[in-house]
């Protein structure tokens, strides 16, 4: 629906014009576009569509139990929680043959916070406003080790599946999916972690994740994989929530 109403509004624009119009010179500043008044047949085209698409995005999908408020500067947050443990619980459903170890996502990709009480399909849409895919990335022992410095360089990164703490700006005591990679050097194995294939491209720096042992494409929307999570609980009668559980920590002692 929404790429139907961008492909509508893309050929009126094109359209619109009847002789081809060729940018010579500029002079001058620029103009906001705040000062323009709407084109009334351009509205009117597109006013059916919009309604569709704002009747859609008032969609009940669920309740939270709690505020998931979008913040800064902690090593871990309710929101950043969520989505990280959602996503692993969701793909480790849909796939119940594959080896899932964790969940790695970055905590800039998740834009607003989602606040206790109804929730709203347009309330994941600011959440996760990009068309970020799922998938699967197998990362050799070296590159879990990357993983592992890159969060204790990034406090707050969300993670699913992980525990760690940071001592002196180093991971230390660090665990995936049972196994002690801080003591047990034996037990170590690659690991299947589930992320964006923004950041299995590299984004936010994330270059250990480019060149994994192998990676499976789910083509799943992330944002989709939110949506249908909370849906889901809803439908068990039940409401969405966080807790913070000390999976990334700072060393005390």
């Amino acid at each position: 629906m929404r790429k139907l109403f961008i492909a509508t509004l893309g050929c009126y624009l094109l359209f619109a014009c009847t002789q081809p119009l060729h940018l010579q010179r500029h002079e001058g500043g620029l103009e906001s576009l705040q000062k323009v008044s709407p084109d009334p047949q351009a509205e009117a085209m597109i006013a059916p569509y919009k309604k569709e698409i704002d009747a859609k995005m008032k969609e009940p999908l669920g309740n939270a139990a709690t505020d998931m408020p979008k913040v800064r500067g902690e090593l871990e947050t309710l929101l950043g929680n969520f989505v990280a443990d959602l996503v692993l619980e969701i793909t480790r459903q849909r796939l119940p043959e594959q080896a899932v170890d964790a969940c790695l996502l970055n905590s800039g990709g998740l834009r607003a916070s989602i606040a206790k009480g109804p929730v709203l399909l347009e309330d994941v849409f600011s959440l996760m406003p990009f068309d970020n895919l799922v998938v699967l990335v197998r990362l050799s022992e070296k590159d879990m080790m990357r993983l592992f410095d890159y969060l204790a360089d990034h406090p707050g990164t969300p993670i699913s599946g992980i525990r760690m703490e940071i001592e002196d700006g180093n991971p230390d005591d660090m665990e995936i999916a049972g196994i002690d990679w801080e003591d047990d050097k034996e037990a170590r194995r690659p690991c299947w972690i589930v992320t964006s294939d923004f950041l299995a491209g590299g984004g936010d720096h994330m270059n250990f994740l480019t060149e994994p042992l192998e990676r499976i494409e789910t083509g799943w929307l992330l944002r989709d994989v939110i949506a249908a999570y909370i849906r889901e609980k809803n439908k068990q009668g039940l409401a969405v929530e966080s807790t913070l559980d000390g999976r990334m920590r700072y060393d005390i002692d």
